[in-house]
């Protein structure tokens, strides 16, 4: 990649603060409120604390080889068993983008005072304005994307200040949740960037700088958008979040945060889903994927319901965790960094024990989540069955 294509450790910053100011983040944060402000602050910064090392792990591999996400996880699963994420990553990205975009809309419907009108206009208005960042990259919108950004921490520090001098107004019961059910939701949100940081810290002119500033602008602004959820459920006795900017009185001050906040988070899914579909298929360029993604996405948020959103953050959790821990140990423990072979079928079997023992776990919640001990686990075992593999000589039709 030329250099003028690459972006800066300034850009990169930005955009994962931009990524982290979403109203996915606050929404999550708002289910944290029945723990109350102690137990609760605990459970969103010892979840990021999990999921933001997972996070910067991962991206310093891509900024180290200069991989994007997709191609990193060719080292461990072989140039064509990487495929079979990437397909995963397609599918998990339209759908943020499906959910980003009609919790964007129907969130503007309620500030608007119609919260039963159709979510299209809204849903369609949010696609362009996707579609207008994607035109023109994060490199020539670099400025621009860092304002919005600015802007966007400007209104949330106002709606912080809000939050903290607002008495709680009624003392509604919310549906329980176990810490170590809280500490998985939070390890969800930065584990769901997980196939996707390495398509930015690869590109960027400090690649390694940049991952860690990246991670440390999500990280902040992840948990400071959790805290927000959380603090003005507690003080409103809404989880919903534009009830929740009603009940605080914001009107366009909430639209804003909105509406910026679903666009600088949905892009870089958007765009994701384009440099993830090109590890499969080079003949289309990155730009009209991206857009074409876009499309999809708001078409799904037009006309299919959006439920189970826990669920569907588990379900990322289940197949991203095992993925993660292997990769880990394929490249920090094992040492390898080419791709060197087809299929890994050792690996495949390893991802697949993760995911049958994540789904088994899930019920159980220990106190610090499921993700830390299952991605150890698979480490450990990965780390494990390959010194003995080597041992042993390679297994005819796992190895290759």
């Amino acid at each position: 990649m030329s250099d003028d294509t690459r972006t800066s450790v300034t850009t990169n910053g930005m955009l994962w603060l931009g990524a982290a100011i979403g109203i996915a983040e606050i929404f999550t944060g708002t289910l944290f409120a029945p723990l109350g402000w102690q137990t609760g602050l605990l459970a969103i910064v010892l979840g990021h604390l999990i999921g933001g090392v997972m996070l910067f792990l991962v991206g310093r591999i891509g900024a180290q080889t200069g991989r994007t996400a997709m191609e990193t996880l060719k080292i461990a699963f072989g140039e064509k068993g990487g495929l079979f994420f990437a397909v995963l990553n397609v599918l998990q990205l339209l759908g943020w983008t499906a959910v980003m975009i009609v919790s964007g809309a129907s969130a503007v419907n309620v500030l608007f005072g119609r919260p039963d009108a159709s979510v299209i206009g809204g849903c369609v208005f949010i696609g362009l304005l996707i579609a207008a960042w994607l035109m023109y990259g994060p490199h020539s919108l670099g400025r621009v994307n860092s304002l919005v950004v600015l802007g966007l921490a400007a209104l949330c520090i106002f709606l912080s200040y809000r939050i903290a001098t607002t008495d709680v107004v009624t003392s509604q019961s919310f549906e329980a949740i176990s810490f170590g059910a809280a500490v998985e939701l939070a390890v969800a949100m930065p584990l769901s960037w997980l196939p996707v940081i390495s398509d930015y810290t690869s590109r960027a002119e400090k690649p390694v700088l940049s991952n860690t500033v990246s991670n440390i602008s999500y990280f902040i602004g992840s948990c400071w958008m959790y805290t927000i959820g959380m603090g003005a459920a507690i003080s409103t006795g809404y989880t919903d979040l534009s009830m929740l900017m009603q009940m605080m009185g914001f009107g366009v001050i909430g639209l804003g945060i909105i509406v910026f906040s679903t666009v600088t988070t949905t892009f870089l899914d958007a765009r994701s889903a384009a440099i993830s579909f090109r590890s499969i298929n080079t003949r289309i360029a990155e730009k009209p994927l991206a857009l074409l993604g876009t499309a999809i996405g708001t078409l799904v948020a037009c006309f299919v319901p959006m439920t189970s959103y826990e669920s569907f953050l588990y379900l990322i959790g289940s197949c991203f965790t095992p993925m993660v821990g292997i990769l880990l140990a394929e490249y920090y423990l094992l040492n390898h960094k080419e791709v060197r072979q087809a299929i890994s079928g050792v690996n495949f079997i390893i991802w697949c024990l993760g995911f049958i023992i994540y789904r088994v776990v899930l019920g159980m919640a220990p106190v610090t989540g499921i993700t830390l001990p299952v991605v150890l686990l698979i480490t450990l075992l990965t780390y494990l069955v390959h010194r003995i593999l080597e041992k042993e000589g390679p297994v005819r039709g796992l190895s290759h």
